[in-house]
Protein backbone atom coordinates (compact mmCIF):
# COMPACT_ATOMS: atom_id res chain seq x y z
CA UNK A 1 0.00 0.00 0.00
CA UNK A 2 1.12 3.56 -0.60
CA UNK A 3 0.32 6.98 0.77
CA UNK A 4 -2.32 8.95 -1.11
CA UNK A 5 -2.09 12.72 -0.82
CA UNK A 6 -5.05 14.99 -1.52
CA UNK A 7 -4.44 18.73 -1.43
CA UNK A 8 -7.34 21.21 -1.37
CA UNK A 9 -8.24 24.62 0.02
CA UNK A 10 -8.98 23.14 3.46
CA UNK A 11 -5.55 21.55 3.77
CA UNK A 12 -4.05 18.18 3.05
CA UNK A 13 -5.50 14.71 3.56
CA UNK A 14 -3.32 11.63 3.78
CA UNK A 15 -4.63 8.11 3.28
CA UNK A 16 -3.04 4.68 3.34
CA UNK A 17 -0.02 3.60 5.33
CA UNK A 18 2.75 5.72 6.83
CA UNK A 19 5.42 3.07 7.21
CA UNK A 20 9.06 2.52 6.43
CA UNK A 21 7.98 0.90 3.17
CA UNK A 22 5.88 3.89 2.04
CA UNK A 23 8.08 6.83 3.09
CA UNK A 24 9.98 7.29 -0.16
CA UNK A 25 12.08 10.02 -1.75
CA UNK A 26 9.14 10.88 -4.00
CA UNK A 27 6.97 11.44 -0.93
CA UNK A 28 9.71 13.53 0.69
CA UNK A 29 9.96 15.74 -2.41
CA UNK A 30 6.20 16.15 -2.65
CA UNK A 31 5.92 17.19 1.00
CA UNK A 32 7.84 20.42 0.31
CA UNK A 33 4.75 21.66 -1.56
CA UNK A 34 2.64 21.22 1.57
CA UNK A 35 3.82 24.53 2.98
CA UNK A 36 2.95 26.93 0.20
CA UNK A 37 0.39 28.30 2.69
CA UNK A 38 1.33 29.69 6.09
CA UNK A 39 -1.04 27.51 8.11
CA UNK A 40 -1.49 23.92 7.00
CA UNK A 41 -3.86 21.32 8.42
CA UNK A 42 -3.04 17.72 7.63
CA UNK A 43 -5.93 15.30 8.06
CA UNK A 44 -4.78 11.81 9.02
CA UNK A 45 -8.24 10.19 9.12
CA UNK A 46 -7.38 8.00 6.13
CA UNK A 47 -4.20 6.57 7.63
CA UNK A 48 -4.75 2.88 8.36
CA UNK A 49 -1.26 1.94 9.57
CA UNK A 50 1.69 3.85 10.99
CA UNK A 51 5.11 2.88 12.34
CA UNK A 52 8.05 4.79 13.79
CA UNK A 53 9.25 5.77 10.30
CA UNK A 54 5.85 7.30 9.62
CA UNK A 55 5.95 9.16 12.92
CA UNK A 56 9.45 10.42 12.14
CA UNK A 57 8.19 11.68 8.76
CA UNK A 58 5.35 13.58 10.46
CA UNK A 59 7.88 15.18 12.82
CA UNK A 60 10.01 16.07 9.79
CA UNK A 61 6.98 17.87 8.36
CA UNK A 62 6.75 19.94 11.55
CA UNK A 63 10.42 20.88 11.19
CA UNK A 64 10.02 21.63 7.48
CA UNK A 65 7.03 23.88 8.17
CA UNK A 66 8.98 25.77 10.78
CA UNK A 67 11.93 26.26 8.41
CA UNK A 68 9.53 27.79 5.88
CA UNK A 69 7.87 30.10 8.43
CA UNK A 70 4.72 28.03 8.28
CA UNK A 71 2.68 26.17 10.89
CA UNK A 72 1.26 22.69 10.63
CA UNK A 73 -1.44 20.96 12.63
CA UNK A 74 -2.52 17.33 12.38
CA UNK A 75 -6.12 16.19 12.79
CA UNK A 76 -7.81 12.81 13.23
CA UNK A 77 -4.86 10.91 14.68
CA UNK A 78 -5.70 7.22 15.00
CA UNK A 79 -5.49 5.51 18.37
CA UNK A 80 -2.46 3.62 17.03
CA UNK A 81 -0.69 6.87 16.16
CA UNK A 82 -1.65 8.51 19.46
CA UNK A 83 -0.19 5.55 21.35
CA UNK A 84 2.99 5.65 19.26
CA UNK A 85 3.35 9.38 19.92
CA UNK A 86 2.98 8.83 23.68
CA UNK A 87 5.36 5.85 23.76
CA UNK A 88 7.94 7.86 21.81
CA UNK A 89 7.46 10.83 24.18
CA UNK A 90 7.09 13.29 21.29
CA UNK A 91 3.53 14.49 22.04
CA UNK A 92 4.79 18.01 22.72
CA UNK A 93 6.41 18.14 19.26
CA UNK A 94 3.42 16.97 17.22
CA UNK A 95 0.76 19.71 17.07
CA UNK A 96 -2.71 18.23 16.83
CA UNK A 97 -6.34 18.91 17.58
Amino acid sequence: MTVKITMNDDGIALAGELTQATITQALEKQSVRFFEQKNVTIDLAGIVKVDTAGLAWLLTLVELASSQSSKVCFTHLSTELQNLVKLSAVDSFLPSH
